[in-house]
């Protein structure tokens, strides 16, 4: 048994999980929901306080350290390269990197999943991801002052499709999970273990932020 925390960083809360993590499952012993407080939606000192103080407890625990990303900070390109060794697949993910982003790929982390067998041309279908690294440095920025280190970063789409799988009876079949934290939506389309599909949204705009109750089931039902 080891312990574990993650952070999930969005746009108008933080949340941590506080956890023990048992083989294929995860304990958890303690979630936090920190609001960022108005006109700090970016990084900032402010912020990074907040995480802090909340994980002032878990200072020289050992516990690892899991940064989750949102969709809207990634970069998702669903690519088609020709079937090779699984050895030889990073850097034909890396060249084909080079002409779907829109920045450097020397100021990215490059990852990717191959999804499903080739198709009738032989060609693979693989799902590229891109985090900028100033996405990254955020996240190490706000544990710089907690003694934790950060283990990994992962997307919060992929995350959030285990923890379905874990809980509940999983379909042959394609499944939409609808993902809404303030005005973010996240669209995930998931099958087996494979996430297929995914993007984001706001809903400012969509909806009327002086209202004292909110129904997102329009503007849900519009995105969808």
């Amino acid at each position: 048994m080891s312990k574990l925390i993650v952070i999930d960083r969005g746009t108008q809360h933080v949340r941590i999980l506080e956890g023990d993590a048992r083989g294929n499952r995860v304990v958890v012993r303690k979630l936090t929901t920190l609001a960022v407080p108005e006109g700090h939606e970016g990084e900032s000192e402010g912020v990074r306080s907040l995480i802090v103080q909340a994980l002032e407890g878990a200072a020289g625990s050992g516990a690892k350290v899991v940064g989750l990303i949102g969709r809207s900070q990634a970069v998702l390109r669903d690519v088609r390269l020709p079937d090779a060794p699984a050895d030889e697949m990073p850097a034909m993910v890396q060249m084909q990197a080079i002409r779907e982003l829109s920045f450097p790929v020397e100021q990215a982390a490059i990852d990717f999943e191959v999804v499903g067998p080739p198709d009738d041309e032989g060609q693979r279908r693989i799902i590229l991801a891109a985090l900028q690294q100033d996405v990254i440095d955020r996240v190490r920025h706000a544990l710089s002052s907690t003694q934790l280190e950060l283990s990994r970063i992962g997307l919060r789409p992929y995350a959030t499709w285990r923890a379905y799988r874990q809980v509940a009876v999983v379909p042959a079949g394609p499944v939409l999970v609808v993902s809404l934290a303030g005005e973010s939506l996240e669209l995930t389309v998931a099958q087996g273990e494979t996430v297929l599909f995914s993007r984001a949204t706001l809903l400012r705009g969509l909806v009327d932020s002086k209202a004292e109750t909110f129904d997102p089931a329009p503007a849900l039902l519009g995105e969808v």
